[in-house]
């Protein structure tokens, strides 16, 4: 099921991502003020999340949460820095799978 056919759900999320917008700027101004660099699955899901809440926020003004959603998803995963941590992380995977050393 897609969570995005439940109004219920797509509320409770429009409520989250818009509340969490000034908490995430606030994170992200001190993140950066300190240097941080996503290098790890929990910076890049950090980042990501920042990434996806801000963007959601962009969008929600002048679209429906189910565009706003996909809109913000996409913008994610064509970050360059997200992109390539996923594409690092699948060729680690297969070169596992494989019995590649690193």
């Amino acid at each position: 099921m897609d969570i995005l056919t439940d109004t219920e759900l797509k509320t409770g999320l429009n409520n989250l991502l818009i509340s969490a917008h000034h908490p995430i700027i606030s994170i992200y101004d001190r993140m950066f003020k300190i240097g941080f660099y996503p290098k790890d699955e929990v910076s890049t899901l950090i980042y990501s999340i920042g990434i996806f809440t801000v963007k959601y926020n962009e969008y929600i003004s002048s679209n429906d949460i189910d565009s706003s959603i996909r809109m913000s998803y996409n913008d994610v995963l064509k970050n360059k820095i997200v992109s390539s941590f996923i594409a690092n992380k699948a060729v680690n995977t297969v070169d596992n799978m494989v019995g590649v050393k690193q």
